[in-house]
């Protein structure tokens, strides 16, 4: 019996024969030529059609690509006759016209750069060579119908004025005149108000821009000018600043005015002046001069230190602070207490055991009848963190530094060698002095009648001042 492995290359095994292969054996991707079907390649395709997918179809305008265009079934390279009228040629492609495709004498209106015509061009301008140029100055004088001289565009009124001043004569209201008697007394009188001291004046005297032209002409009222009028002009007015608490002397004022002079056929001529306004001292009234020394002594008190056991909050740190004022002799100066930031102590751990100090800051408002507000800098309460104690028993300490700290009615010292402690009131009367050696020691002050005591601590050279109330 025949088998597939009898039959030819050119013969396809088919119903236990072999017959010869026909165009209908082959796929889609194949074509029959010399007697066998093999596979389709690119050049086979026409010019019409593109190989893809392992078959020739028809080319379409998806295939072109941006410098092609899609005609007569090909994709063909574009011209610049593909461009229509508002479209260039430029880099294989058509593309819009822009204002930059333009030359000098063109113009781009409706997509297209057309010619430049006179109609484009601005009144001030003229239609040259196809382009708009600027008229010259020139140009511009003889339209208004002046002379242009010397580079100058000048009237008629003008050149008339020019020659008559050349000749010696005077100028005014469009007329030339011969040198009159009227121009040496204008002359004169300016000289005159050059010559006048117009100040200063006092801040109490006048402040204003009327009283301060008022002031000038009740000046010049009383000088001899001949029969020339004066007429004051205002310039520029800056009233004066009385002092403040900041600015002891105040700022002073100025009034800058014209004085215009005219009599007859003379010309016309103007003097300028200052007249400088004296600022008036900020007043010493007691009130202020209270207030003042308030501050003064405010600012240059040591608040101390106060331990966390006694206060650790806002509130707290503040009405510390209001009870010390409370106490200080501030003739009669009133003081309201501002908190400005408050950071709470943190008591020792056994990572940390003497812990980290909190602080109070705050600012001290002072006020007394008419005077005028102060506050002072900002000042500091420093809030001694509670140290970590967590042994049975506590050997004796030896002191490693010098420094006294306030703690509940009372102080707690430290002192390397030598300390003595001087407990003074608050009117400076020596209560108390008591020698201490080295070591730690808390020294209390309950034995003594509640209020304000100033604490003087001495290590050698070293002072420390506290303030310690009892309660």
């Amino acid at each position: 019996a025949i088998t597939a492995g009898d039959c030819s290359a050119t013969q396809k095994f088919e119903d236990g024969i072999c017959r010869a292969i026909t165009a209908g054996d082959c796929s889609a991707t194949q074509k029959f030529e010399g007697g066998i079907c093999r596979a389709i390649t690119a050049d086979d395709c026409t010019k019409t059609q593109v190989f893809e997918s392992g078959i020739c179809r028809a080319i379409t305008a998806g295939d072109c690509s941006a410098t092609q265009k899609f005609e007569g079934g090909i994709c063909r390279a574009i011209t610049a006759d593909d461009c229509s009228a508002t479209q260039k040629f430029e880099g294989g492609i058509c593309r819009a016209i822009t204002a930059d495709d333009c030359s000098a004498t063109q113009m781009f209106e409706g997509g297209v750069c057309r010619a430049i015509t006179a109609n484009d061009c601005f009144a001030t301008q003229m239609f040259e060579n196809g382009v708009c140029r600027n008229k010259t100055l020139q140009e511009l004088c003889a339209e208004i119908g002046d002379i242009w001289v010397d580079g100058q565009c000048k009237t008629t009124i003008q050149l008339a004025e020019e020659m008559c001043l050349a000749n010696g004569g005077i100028w005014k209201d469009n007329t030339c005149h011969i040198n009159t008697q009227d121009n040496t007394d204008i002359t004169t009188a300016k000289t005159t108000l050059e010559s006048t001291n117009f100040g200063p004046v006092s801040q109490s005297t006048l402040n204003t821009q009327g009283m301060a032209r008022g002031f000038i002409e009740d000046i010049i009222a009383e000088l001899n000018l001949n029969n020339v009028s004066a007429t004051v002009s205002n310039i520029a007015f800056t009233p004066a600043s009385t002092g403040t608490v900041e600015n002891l002397t105040g700022t002073n004022g100025s009034y800058a005015f014209s004085v215009t002079l005219n009599k007859g056929a003379g010309t016309q001529q103007i003097v300028a002046g200052t007249l400088t306004i004296t600022a008036m001292p900020y007043p010493a009234t007691q009130e202020n001069t209270d207030i003042t020394t308030a501050k003064t002594t405010l600012e240059s008190t040591n608040f101390g230190s106060v331990p966390q056991s006694t206060l650790n909050t806002q509130g707290m740190a503040r009405g510390f602070i209001e009870d010390i004022l409370a106490e200080f002799e501030l003739n009669n100066v009133e003081t309201t207490v501002t908190t400005v930031s408050f950071q709470a102590a943190i008591a020792g751990a056994t990572d940390n055991e003497f812990g980290t100090n909190g602080v109070y800051e705050f600012t001290i408002t002072l006020n007394k009848g008419i005077g005028a507000e102060q506050t002072t800098e900002i000042l500091s309460l420093i809030i001694t963190a509670t140290p970590y104690s967590n042994t049975p028993i506590r050997l004796p300490q030896i002191a490693t530094f010098n420094q006294a700290t306030q703690i509940y009615n009372g102080i707690s010292l430290q002192s390397t060698s030598n300390a003595m402690v001087e407990i003074y009131g608050l009117k400076g009367n020596l209560i108390n002095r008591q020698n201490f050696g080295n070591g730690v020691y808390t020294v209390s002050f309950e034995h003594l009648p509640k209020g304000m005591y100033i604490v003087r601590v001495s290590f050698g050279s070293e002072k420390q001042i506290l303030r310690v109330p009892v309660r």
